[in-house]
C-alpha cells in the first residue's frame, strides 16, 4: 500500500481531509500517517465489492519488527480464537498484534499511565477474553494490527477526517471492539526515528540511553517516545516533542519553586497552565471527526 506523504498534499486536499486544528498544530507526517491508515481502512471496507476475500486483513508499518518465526501461524491462531469465541466471533473489530501504551494484561503500566490519562479513551481492561487475546486499557501504536471489515466501516464513519496521531484517535473510540494479543507478536523499531515528525537532535538524543525502556512488556525505548511530536507551533514551524514539553514543565516548576517566597503564585500557576493546556489540547485533538 502506497503511503500518503503529508508534505505533498495540496492546501485543497488538506482542507478536505483534515481538521483546521490538525493543519495548524500537526506535522505533515502526522497527517500523512493518518491518511495512509485511512487508505487501508477503505481497502478493507470495500474489498468484498471487488473480489471474494477474507473479512479481515493485516497492516504493517515499515518500521515493524516481527521477532517470531511462526508469526503468521500465530496470527491465524489468535484470529481464530476471536472468530470461534461466542462473545467475540460476530463483534470483534481490531486485533492489535503490537502496541504501545497501557496494554500489559497484568495492568503494570508504569509511565504509560500518563499518556493514557491525557489522551482519554481508556477501556476497562479484560484479561483472557480468549487464550491469547485481551482488552487493553489504553493502547497506542499502529505498527501491526488486524482489521475486520466491521472495524474498518466504523473507523471510516467515525474518524474519517485526520485530526491528530492516528493511534490516539482510532484506538480511543469506544464503539470499536478492540483486542490485543498476549504475548505481543510485533514491536516498533525503536532504533529508527518516527516518520511523523520526530526530532532526532537535541535533548532527546543525548539525555536518555537507548537501553532505558518505557516498560519490559512493550520494550519501547524511552528516548523514542520522547522524540514523538506533541504539537507543531504554527507560523514558526517549531515542533514540541513529548520530551521537550516535559522539560519545559520541569524548568517552569523549578523556577516557580525557586521564587516561591516572593512570588507564591508562580508555582501553582505554572502547574495549572502546564497540565491544563496539555490535558485540554490532547483530549480535543484526539476526538474523532466524521467526514
Amino acid at each position: 500500500l502506497e503511503a500518503v506523504y503529508g508534505k505533498n498534499l495540496t492546501k485543497v486536499e488538506l482542507k478536505e481531509q483534515s481538521t483546521w486544528a490538525a493543519r495548524m498544530f500537526c506535522t505533515p507526517g502526522t497527517i500523512g500517517c493518518y491518511l495512509s491508515h485511512r487508505r487501508f481502512w477503505e481497502i478493507v471496507a470495500n474489498n468484498d465489492k471487488q473480489q471474494p476475500s477474507p473479512a479481515y486483513q493485516i497492516v504493517f508499518e515499515d518500521d515493524v519488527l516481527l521477532p517470531d518465526n511462526n508469526f503468521y501461524k500465530l496470527v491465524h491462531q489468535y484470529v481464530q480464537e476471536l472468530e470461534s469465541h461466542p462473545d467475540t466471533r460476530d463483534s470483534w473489530d481490531v486485533l492489535l498484534l503490537g502496541a504501545l501504551g497501557s496494554v500489559n494484561p497484568n495492568q503494570n503500566y508504569g509511565p504509560y499511565h500518563i499518556p493514557a490519562f491525557f489522551a482519554g479513551g481508556r477501556r476497562k481492561p479484560r484479561s483472557n477474553v480468549t487464550d491469547h487475546c485481551h482488552v487493553p486499557h489504553r493502547p497506542f501504536g499502529t505498527h501491526a494490527y488486524v482489521l475486520h471489515k466491521r472495524g474498518a466501516e466504523k473507523l471510516l464513519q467515525l474518524a474519517w477526517r485526520a485530526t491528530y496521531h492516528v493511534d490516539c484517535v482510532a484506538w480511543g473510540i469506544k464503539e470499536l471492539e478492540l483486542y490485543a494479543t498476549d504475548p505481543l507478536l510485533a514491536y516498533e523499531d525503536g532504533a529508527s526515528p518516527s516518520t511523523v515528525g520526530a526530532v532526532t537532535s537535541g535533548i532527546e538524543s543525548w539525555m536518555i540511553p537507548s537501553s532505558v525502556r518505557m516498560d519490559s512488556y512493550t520494550k519501547m525505548p524511552l528516548g523514542w517516545v520522547w522524540n514523538e511530536p506533541v504539537l507543531r507551533i504554527p507560523f514558526v514551524d517549531v515542533v514540541i516533542t513529548q520530551g521537550r514539553y516535559l522539560v519545559l514543565g520541569i524548568l517552569g516548576s523549578m523556577f516557580g519553586a525557586f521564587h516561591f517566597q516572593t512570588h507564591q503564585w508562580l508555582l501553582p500557576t505554572n502547574v495549572l497552565v502546564y497540565f491544563g493546556f496539555m490535558f485540554a489540547f490532547t483530549r480535543t485533538m484526539s476526538r474523532p471527526v466524521e467526514r
